[in-house]
């Protein structure tokens, strides 16, 4: 089975850590951010993956997993020219992936691996302090499921962290109506898309689950294991 990575951020919450270069570069725990993602891929099934990233990050990323990464899969790259959302850095891997699949960020840290079995479309979710930073799902009373691109308080913290797509995501993509504010393709109309069009399954993440795109994120995850280890 092949999964993908999305790696192409720039690191604008991990600045003063990143100065900047691609924050998948940044190191948590003495290895480089991106290995984490990749080790859960590895560990959900996956014997191949496609890395979709920056023209930017492509060199240093790809010098880090090709020769000092810790994974036994079989790694490709995507390009997205520009950063048109995430939407369309999936949109990248087009050429790369089929039937279903499983789709990680590059800075997402998973403990244990959230799926073990991948058969159709799912939506993997987490509450966890912060989660109101991402596109979260509400659960109404009568089983119906909400997206929500930008929650209030209001709203659910329950964040979609991990996703398992199919191939037809690639024939939906064109069709999504760029962002007026970033002129993005937003995930959260693919979430919509699987949700009610494709009645995919929305599961929730009961494990240790981080987000290590801001300071507070890596430090959380280095603590985790350094308590793992003791």
């Amino acid at each position: 089975m092949k999964g993908v990575v999305l790696a192409g951020g720039m690191g604008k919450r991990l600045r003063e850590i990143s100065g900047g270069r691609n924050k998948q570069t940044v190191e948590v725990n003495g290895r480089p951010m991106i290995e984490f993602p990749l080790k859960t891929l590895g560990a959900m099934g996956c014997t191949d993956v496609t890395i979709v990233t920056s023209p930017e990050g492509y060199a240093p990323l790809k010098l880090l997993v090709d020769y000092g990464g810790q994974h036994e899969l079989n790694v490709d790259w995507a390009i997205q020219p520009e950063p048109r959302g995430m939407g369309d850095a999936l949109y990248q891997a087009r050429y790369r992936v089929g039937g279903v699949f499983p789709v990680l960020c590059g800075d997402v840290y998973f403990d244990p691996a959230p799926i073990t079995v991948i058969e159709k479309p799912l939506l993997v979710c987490h509450s966890f302090e912060g989660g109101r930073n991402h596109i979260v799902v509400d659960t109404h009373e009568d089983g119906s499921h909400e997206v929500v691109l930008r929650p209030t308080k209001a709203n659910s913290d329950r964040a979609i962290v991990g996703y398992v797509f199919d191939e037809e995501v690639f024939d939906f993509i064109p069709t999504i109506k760029p962002s007026p504010d970033k002129n993005e393709i937003e995930f959260a109309d693919i979430y919509s898309w699987y949700i009610n069009e494709r009645g995919a399954t929305v599961a929730d993440f009961e494990g240790m689950f981080a987000d290590m795109g801001t300071p507070a994120g890596i430090a959380r995850v280095e603590e985790h294991i350094r308590n793992r280890q003791a």
